[in-house]
């Protein structure tokens, strides 16, 4: 049995013992979209994931919210549609009384993009839309969805920011790829206008200085182990809940590569105290390299919270940055790997 499947049975296993434990929804939202699950383990792990979440909603709080996991499995298993509007409904008031705690809390820093905006709740309101369009597209409500991308195309305008080459710009352009895919998904021709903007005099890679650092197995890491493969380079924290989020695509991404020569998976943890990462590790059972230090970190990525980038051939690292590794952008990750080989 292959090691997905083995961890998916070893979780399963542990999700029952804990059944109904604050805080045991989370890894089960992680569990929900594995590949093996026995038949009716999927709609009873998502039922799990929302009763948990209503019975302790303070333990359940995430980004995205768990109820925006859950509207998301449905909407790839094309199951229980009826209910995803209402899903998208529960996180958002679930996201905005967690904003409001965090406003009120020191416990926590927020977390701002370059514009000043708190991103959590940028990326909440940035998937809700993104959910609902996508919901309409597959239960076939054209004119819902035409409707809906025509506010997003609108605020896309309005929002535009005088640079988007710049740090400032990060997140527009992002708002604009997703325009852009949601908008073919429903069938509409998307001009080369409304396509991504890039500065011509912008370089499309950037350099990486040399580093030397051991993962957790022991393993010493240097830029030249990097060269001749394309790397994903993931950087996030044990604190981070929205790295969090992505850590059971990353490993599936890394045992799909695991057996490749021009491909790999390297993750930089910048948690001030490393026996963090090593232990959230261990007890989540992931085997992806994890090497430790925010000065490591920045030698890949000035702004590092969280952050994906793709590394070259060649050792630089691409301007265009990849997508989260969750279960549905696999296939672009690998992809946009193929188009890089193509371009050397």
């Amino acid at each position: 049995m292959a090691y997905g499947e083995r961890r998916t049975a070893f979780m399963l296993k542990l999700i029952e013992r804990f059944w109904g434990k604050p805080y045991a929804a989370l890894e089960a939202a992680h569990v929900m979209n594995a590949k093996g699950l026995p038949t009716g383990a999927f709609e009873r792990l998502a039922d799990f994931v929302l009763s948990n979440a209503e019975r302790f909603p303070d333990q359940s709080t995430s980004v995205p919210p768990v109820q925006f996991q859950v509207a998301e499995a449905y909407l790839d298993h094309k199951v229980r549609l009826d209910g995803i509007p209402a899903l998208v409904q529960q996180g958002l008031e679930q996201a905005e009384n967690q904003g409001k705690y965090d406003r009120d809390s020191d416990a926590f820093d927020k977390v701002s993009r370059p514009d000043g905006v708190d991103a959590n709740a940028a990326l909440t309101d940035r998937l809700a839309r993104e959910i609902l369009i996508r919901h309409a597209i597959v239960t076939h409500q054209r004119e819902r969805a035409l409707a809906l991308l025509g506010d997003f195309r609108r605020e896309l305008d309005q929002s535009k920011p005088a640079d988007t080459t710049g740090p400032a710009g990060t997140s527009w352009r992002s708002n604009q790829n997703s325009y852009s895919r949601l908008a073919r998904q429903a069938g509409l021709d998307v001009p080369i206008a409304d396509l991504p903007i890039s500065n011509p005099e912008e370089p499309e890679t950037y350099p990486v200085a040399d580093f030397e650092a051991k993962d957790l197995s022991g393993r010493v890491w240097r830029l030249a182990n990097l060269k001749g493969k394309v790397t994903y380079i993931n950087i996030w924290a044990t604190w981070c809940e929205t790295c969090l989020v992505e850590m059971a695509g990353l490993q599936k991404l890394y045992e799909q590569w695991t057996d490749r020569s021009d491909r790999l998976v390297l993750t930089i943890s910048i948690d001030s105290n490393p026996r963090l990462a090593e232990a959230f590790i261990k007890e989540n059972h992931y085997s992806f390299p994890v090497i430790s230090g925010q000065e490591i970190a920045e030698k890949f990525f000035p702004v590092h919270f969280p952050q994906n980038c793709l590394i070259d051939p060649q050792g630089q690292r691409l301007k265009m940055p990849p997508p989260p590794a969750f279960d549905r952008n696999i296939p672009r990750i690998d992809e946009m790997v193929d188009q890089i080989f193509l371009r050397q």
